[in-house]
């Protein structure tokens, strides 16, 4: 099963390289490309994104995991509580690398109405989601240092503190609980290994 943006330019081998990852290992639940977005220069490059999470624009799922994890809930941050509560059912989440490049996002992700706005919605997103509050502070410094500076992190920060003071509809306790070890675990290791990313 798939769900697709409207907004994407797909590879030829997409699909084949998809149905090849799942069939070669039957622990896999989710997966998906990596996406591109053309810069300002007019090159296409890839769209920043955490190699264990398959962006929203393209999942694909193995039919038994998405019965295991369905419904998904209709709020920001669903493309990371799936993955989570794949993983709590010992599915495996992978991004799959096509041999003939990214599929190309035609309108880089959360930008349609602006990119204050695009990033505010993932703040709300990761309340959906159930962020560390650690965490969310780390991704708002990491968004300070990327165009538009320093404001990008604020909005980022303002979603996140809006979506929690109005009590903003959000995953399950336990999804909650895992996402968060999750995040501190990597976040240790990013300690260990010299950086967080």
């Amino acid at each position: 099963m798939a769900k697709l943006d409207g907004d994407l330019e797909l590879t030829p081998q997409l699909f084949e390289r998809i149905v090849e990852a799942f069939e070669r290992d039957a622990h896999l639940g989710i997966a998906g490309p990596q996406l591109s977005v053309a810069g300002s220069d007019g090159a296409w490059t890839s769209e920043r994104s955490a190699p264990w999470h398959v962006r929203g624009a393209t999942k694909f799922y193995r039919r038994d995991c998405y019965e295991q994890i369905r419904p998904l809930p209709p709020i920001l941050g669903w493309d990371t509580i799936d993955e989570a509560r794949a993983a709590m059912r010992g599915w495996r989440v992978e991004c799959v690398a096509p041999s003939d490049g990214n599929p190309r996002h035609l309108r880089a992700t959360g930008s349609y109405d602006g990119l204050l706005r695009g990033f505010r919605r993932r703040g709300v997103a990761a309340w959906g989601y159930g962020a560390h509050p650690l965490n969310v502070v780390l991704s708002a410094v990491v968004r300070m240092r990327k165009r538009p500076r320093v404001v990008g992190g604020i909005a980022y920060l303002r979603g996140w503190l809006g979506a929690a003071v109005r009590r903003a509809p959000r995953a399950e306790p336990e999804v909650v609980r895992f996402v968060r070890r999750e995040q501190l675990r990597r976040l240790r290791n990013g300690v260990r290994h010299g950086g967080v990313r």
